[in-house]
């Protein structure tokens, strides 16, 4: 099975973490997290590939936008699944192929990735 290179952008500590846990029940992985719009930045001027990003609209009072417009245009073939509990279509035109609900989906992302690339048991 390939092993997936996942960053995942999130101010909130406790997601990152619910993520990879939810994620490593369907997939292998290797995991990279951002905090921060700087740190997003870093790892993707750092990084040589990324199979998927999973980000939060909002780090703080910073909407992230633009860096997932970047992060589309350094990897077009990276799945970009935004996360939110105000999801907005922005987030679609800025190259994010997935929407996901943080209170009602989040526990699913494992899955969806899954199906997204493809992946067989």
């Amino acid at each position: 099975m390939k092993i997936l290179k996942i960053l995942i952008v999130e101010d909130d500590p406790a997601i990152p973490n619910f993520i990879k846990g939810v994620i490593k029940r369907e997939l292998v992985a290797d995991f990279l997290t951002a905090t921060t719009l700087t740190q997003f930045n870093n790892h993707l001027n750092n990084s040589n590939f990324i199979d998927v990003i999973v980000l939060d609209g909002m780090l703080g009072n910073d909407n992230t936008l633009e860096a997932t417009r970047r992060a589309h245009e350094l990897y077009p073939s990276c799945l970009l699944i935004a996360i939110s509990s105000n999801l907005q279509p922005e987030q679609l035109k800025a190259g994010c192929m997935i929407c996901i609900d943080k209170a009602t989906e989040l526990s699913q992302i494992g899955l969806v990735i899954k199906h997204a690339l493809g992946l067989k048991d």
